[in-house]
């Protein structure tokens, strides 16, 4: 999880202010989806822009496995987009 943070920290923070609760909910997903996948996203270019809602509009992007819609990994979404939006 440690160097999760260190990457979020050098690839969202360096540009963008976050919330404890944004800060954990970027760190579950993108343990579960990976740095270069958070590197690429549109999440990390709405959340470098300010766009916090924007990028938890699009956080159900990430709930695909081997080309298929998982119930487990949309549950995970949901949870992680409520914890993400919860102290704005």
């Amino acid at each position: 999880m440690q160097g999760v943070e260190r990457a979020i920290s050098r690839l969202v923070l360096t540009r963008a202010e976050l919330t404890q609760g944004m800060f954990d909910a970027t760190v579950s997903l993108t343990y579960n989806i990976a740095t270069v996948a958070l590197q690429r996203s549109t999440i990390r270019q709405r959340l470098m822009r300010g766009e916090y809602e924007g990028a938890a509009v699009i956080w159900w992007q990430f709930r695909r496995g081997g080309g298929r819609i998982l119930p487990g990994l949309v549950k995970c979404r949901e949870t992680e987009r409520q914890l993400f939006c919860s102290d704005w």
